[in-house]
């Protein structure tokens, strides 16, 4: 089960000639035509505006509901000079959230406080002994009501909104996790998913929903004459926070989320912010070009990490400082939490994968492992890693005082949340959605638990869903139909991400590669070359070095994708290979 799993190559079906039309009234290369289509985008005007995003495209601030509300409190608040608490969750999405706020507010004359709950003491949302604590804090000099705004968090705290209020807080929930059928009473809520509604895209992050809080804000001011004859202020200048939360968060980059997302990017790469300069630098990220996989593999880690291993609250300060100095010294903290945190979670790795091995070797179709200690700021991460490497549901659990806690994750097709209301009789909490969950229960039931949800899983279980999926979006008979022209076409369709994955292509092997090698410390990458019109682009291909020697002894076809390599201020084009399908394994 350790071996790398062999994917079941899909190719997307397509009309050829509708193909071709659609080049033609676009004047894109076929490939990037037949992508769009495959991707709902049938009309000339759908791709051109998902090519070309521009922010006036953006959804009107007022389509979601309890703006009107929301942004009358902050008018008041402002006009009032009232105190705000942002009360934010611990991750990237939520720390981005309360900076852009905070930065905001701060900006027009707000003393903003902050609050992140800790991730292994408080867990997930308000917590009612922080905000008493906090209400003290800022204790009771007879000012007007101070506003407690939530980030990323409180649609599902009824209880604690409740108890805000009664302590004096004027309470504005922004949110964008999915409410029960009550909502909490809050003065205020924005949620794209709360019934009734008609915000368009209702798969904004928590940061998305802060951001459009001050979208409607400026509208709402600015209809009311705050600005007395000033121009109101540029929002584009938050889009790198904007950025920065929505790809961390993994929701879908299209609609309204890639429009801010593009946007940011641009801005995130000339972004002044001392915090972002810095965080930049540790990561030895420079140049005009920052992506989303930049974000999501270098950038994201390390501030996720301060809330994994460490306190939210330092990348937040990150964030905020307007000191070079302090930004430096606070990213090179979390760039050693970060490594603290591949630590933790390689030591953990390690002693969960022989469990996992040793429990899916027994044809078991769920693997519910265990240990003593195990960092709860890890185990979700060691979760996913575990699921992509057997392609099964996975359970990690961390057990300390006859209890255990853990994530779990699974494979598409199997609905984990639906797994586990099986089992909600041995559960003492759980919560999450199709694909990832979290889990509490006494240590006495776990043996209970992994039996049942052997049996809920097994009783699900379709050899088809088994194999893991490679998407081929288009197939190249030969290196002539690559050209500049298409790779210019391709990179609009960046920045990649959920819903809007990198396209992935096929060839012959023998009529596109030149010179594989098999190279790295493991010796286990493919070095070569790939033939693109009349030249070539490099290219690597991770973790496929050991089918080199094949390559030499029989015909296989290549599955490649392109991305840009900036270095040193040039940006140029190179090839991204994922998997090689050999003649005799077809």
């Amino acid at each position: 089960m350790n071996k790398r799993l062999k994917r079941l190559w899909v190719p997307r079906r397509h009309d050829h000639a509708r193909t071709l039309a659609f080049a033609e009234h676009t004047g894109l290369a076929p490939a990037i035509a037949a992508i769009l289509l495959s991707r709902g985008l049938t009309t000339v005007e759908s791709a051109e505006h998902f090519l070309r995003p521009s922010l006036e495209a953006l959804p009107d601030p007022f389509t979601m509901k309890g703006m009107q509300e929301a942004t009358r409190c902050l008018e008041e608040a402002l006009r009032l000079k009232k105190t705000v608490l942002i009360y934010a969750d611990y991750d990237v999405d939520g720390t981005t959230g309360a900076a852009v706020l905070g930065h905001f507010l701060a900006e027009h004359g707000l003393v903003v406080h902050y609050h992140q709950p800790c991730r292994l003491k408080d867990g997930y949302g308000l917590q009612a002994a922080s905000i008493r604590r906090l209400r003290e804090q800022l204790g009771n000099s007879g000012e007007a009501r101070p506003v407690l705004i939530t980030v990323d968090c409180g649609i599902s705290n009824h209880a604690e909104i409740a108890l805000a209020r009664e302590l004096g807080f004027t309470v504005l929930l922004t949110d964008h996790h999915r409410p029960s059928a009550t909502l909490p009473a809050a003065d205020a809520i924005l949620n794209p998913w709360q019934p009734g509604c008609e915000f368009p895209c209702k798969s904004l992050a928590g940061v998305g929903v802060a951001f459009y809080l001050l979208m409607g804000l400026r509208t709402h001011l600015t209809q009311q004459g705050y600005w007395e004859g000033r121009p109101p202020p540029n929002l584009r200048r938050y889009l790198d926070l904007v950025a920065l939360g929505t790809i961390a968060d993994i929701v879908p980059l299209v609609g309204a989320n890639r429009i801010m997302v593009k946007a940011g990017l641009q801005e995130l790469a000339k972004s002044e912010r001392p915090g972002l300069l810095a965080l930049l630098r540790v990561a030895d990220l420079s140049g005009p070009r920052i992506t989303s996989e930049d974000v999501a593999f270098q950038l994201a880690p390390r501030l996720n990490a301060a809330g994994r291993v460490g306190s939210a609250e330092r990348a937040l300060r990150l964030l905020l400082t307007q000191s070079s100095t302090e930004a430096m010294t606070l990213a090179r903290l979390l760039d050693e939490e970060n490594q603290n945190r591949k630590e933790l979670e390689a030591n953990v790795y390690q002693e969960a994968f022989v469990q996992a091995e040793e429990i899916f070797g027994r044809n078991k179709q769920v693997a519910v492992v265990q240990g003593h200690g195990w960092h709860l700021g890890v185990v979700g991460i060691v979760a996913a890693k575990l699921m992509h490497a057997f392609y099964r549901p996975v359970v990690l659990l961390s057990l300390e005082n006859g209890r255990a806690k853990g994530s779990a994750r699974s494979i598409p097709g199997i609905d984990l949340y639906e797994c586990l209301r099986e089992c909600e009789g041995l559960l003492d909490k759980f919560g999450g959605h199709a694909s990832a969950a979290g889990v509490q229960l006494k240590t006495t039931q776990i043996q209970l638990f992994a039996d049942k949800i052997e049996e809920v899983v097994s009783g699900l279980i379709d050899p088809g869903i088994l194999q893991p999926r490679l998407d081929v979006d288009w197939n190249f008979d030969g290196p002539a139909e690559l050209d500049e022209k298409l790779l210019a076409d391709f990179f609009m369709l960046e920045p990649f991400g959920k819903d809007n994955e990198r396209p992935v292509f096929t060839g012959d092997v023998r009529e596109f590669l030149l010179a594989p090698r098999r190279v790295g410390a493991g010796r286990d990458h493919l070095r070569f070359q790939l033939r693109v019109g009349q030249g070539k682009l490099d290219g690597v291909g991770f973790n496929l070095g050991h089918l080199n020697e094949r390559l030499a002894a029989e015909g296989a076809a290549i599955a490649f994708s392109f991305k840009v390599n900036a270095f040193r201020g040039k940006e140029r084009a190179e090839v991204l290979a994922s998997d090689l399908l050999f003649e005799s394994d077809k």
